[in-house]
């Protein structure tokens, strides 16, 4: 059976579920450029392990007649001839658009960003500056 994991125009919107005790939403992108596709186009007799280990790592895999016009497209050849380290390796360094999923590190549920803005060096900078008419 061949596939894309892509959601569909008649999908586009989004979708809410709860994994565990927390609530995650999903998001359909729509508007995904038709050439060259940002996914991994891989041929229709590609090992299930090698697309399963690749949908695993966050990569869109499309097997479909479709997937030769993915921004990276590997063909059975190079799919028998590599680990899945040296897969991934050649696909990162490849160029083109690529859409991926990608998990949080160390399982994280959530992250907080912390920012800042240099407009004082020091506190009296930022204060003298509260009492100038």
């Amino acid at each position: 059976m061949s596939a894309i994991a892509w959601p569909t125009a008649a999908s586009a919107g989004s979708q809410t579920w709860v994994q565990s005790a927390v609530e995650t939403t999903c998001v359909w992108l729509t508007g995904v450029p038709a050439d060259p596709r940002p996914f991994v186009g891989l041929p229709a007799s590609a090992p299930g392990p090698v697309v399963s280990f690749l949908q695993e790592q966050g990569y869109i895999v499309d097997t479909a007649d479709t997937a030769t016009r993915c921004a990276i497209y590997l063909d059975a050849a190079t799919l028998d001839r590599m680990t899945e380290v040296q897969l991934v390796n050649h696909i990162e360094a490849l160029p083109g658009p690529l859409v991926r999923y990608w998990r949080w590190p160390n399982g994280a549920k959530s992250a907080l960003c912390i920012t800042g803005d240099l407009d004082a060096l020091t506190i009296l900078d930022y204060a003298s500056r509260l009492f100038v008419p």
